[in-house]
Parts: C-alpha cells; structure tokens; sequence
C-alpha cells in the first residue's frame, strides 16, 4: 500500500533512471503525494468522484478529465479513460473493459 508513504518518493522519482516502468494502480489521486503523481506520465482513469477528477485535471492540466458531461466522474461500470501527459490533441471518448 503506498499511502502517501513518504519513503516511496525515491521508488517514484529515480526508478526510470534505471530503465525500469512503474505501475501504480489505486482508487484515488488523493493517495499518492503531489510528487508521486508528477512521475505519471500515462493515466488510465476509472470512474472518479468530481474532487478526485480535478486532481487529476489540474495534475496532466488537462480539463477534459474533470468535464461535467464527458469527464471521469460520468463514467459508467467497466469504462476508463486513457489521457497522456501533455497530449491535448487525442480525443477523449470512454473505453470499456469487458464483464468479469
């Protein structure tokens, strides 16, 4: 669990210097420090309270995430959002995974 754990930084912001990917799945931004979530650079974003998506928009700077009719917080069971940090070009539409 990384909860904010603050001895984590080091594994979030040298762990690409050694050519290695890191993958950080959770429920909330609010769980990751500020510093933690400024090392993501690929964000796939599952339905989200409309506080938890403006922490993400203001993180990637990307207002879309945090829309009122297309954001994180309309998505429905199974659908994600895909958005790359500085790519404001791609459009968004939901992807859905299929049923268990």
């Amino acid at each position: 669990m990384i909860a904010r754990d603050q001895s984590l930084i080091p594994v979030f912001t040298r762990i690409r210097h050694q050519r290695h990917k890191l993958f950080v799945i959770g429920h909330r931004g609010s769980s990751l420090l500020p510093i933690m979530r400024d090392q993501i650079s690929t964000l796939y974003l599952f339905r989200q309270t409309e506080k938890s998506a403006l922490i993400w928009s203001d993180q990637f700077t990307d207002p879309r995430i945090a829309d009122e009719k297309t954001g994180a917080q309309t998505l429905k069971q199974y659908e994600f959002l895909r958005f790359t940090l500085y790519d404001l070009e791609t459009p968004v539409r939901p992807m859905k995974l299929p049923p268990p």
